[in-house]
């Protein structure tokens, strides 16, 4: 069984999303990140960048349990994990796969993080309520999904063989 430690927002819901694609199990924990929960010491135990999302696999490696935190770790572990369509097994179709994540990760899934905090902090002055740091803008999620889909498609098709409604995504919505 798989717990997860997240909130509402675009980088949190990278995990459930891949844990829905998976269809593993798991009990969602919320780490109110407007209250402050992260710094909870609990918290920390799991997350010790004090960050959502984390993860804790009570099946981990060799059975024992295992806590992963940062998306791009607990992403990488899962599609491991299930030796899914996500993570190929061939080495040269994984590097392409690699390389879009990363691209995602550092450059689009970055601007996309940045224009939500914008977006949320305009709306909303301070984080004393509980729905101050939930936002309804799922670009940056959606986008961390489509790429990986995009770049396990890529590995094994040629490049103008990618549908246009495919390559979309990859820039984001909003």
């Amino acid at each position: 069984m798989i717990d997860l430690y997240s909130w509402n927002t675009s980088n949190g819901r990278k995990v459930a999303i891949v844990l829905e694609e998976l269809d593993l199990p798991y009990d969602f924990h919320p780490v109110n990140i407007g209250k402050g929960e992260q710094f909870d010491a609990e918290f920390e135990n799991i997350s010790p960048n004090n960050k959502i999302p984390a993860i804790v696999d009570t099946e981990g490696p060799d059975g024992e349990p295992v806590s992963i935190f940062e998306s791009g770790a607990i992403l990488i572990y899962l599609a491991e994990k299930t030796t899914s369509f996500l993570w190929p097994m061939d080495p040269r179709r994984r590097i392409q796969v690699l390389e879009w994540l990363m691209f995602q990760w550092a450059a689009s899934g970055q601007c996309s993080a940045r224009r939500c905090i914008s977006r949320t902090t305009a709306r909303v002055r301070s984080l004393t309520g509980s729905s101050a740091m939930v936002t309804r803008w799922t670009g940056s999620a959606a986008s961390s999904i489509s790429v990986w889909r995009i770049a396990t498609t890529w590995s094994r098709t040629i490049p103008s063989q990618i549908s246009p409604s495919i390559r979309g995504p990859l820039v984001g919505s909003g």
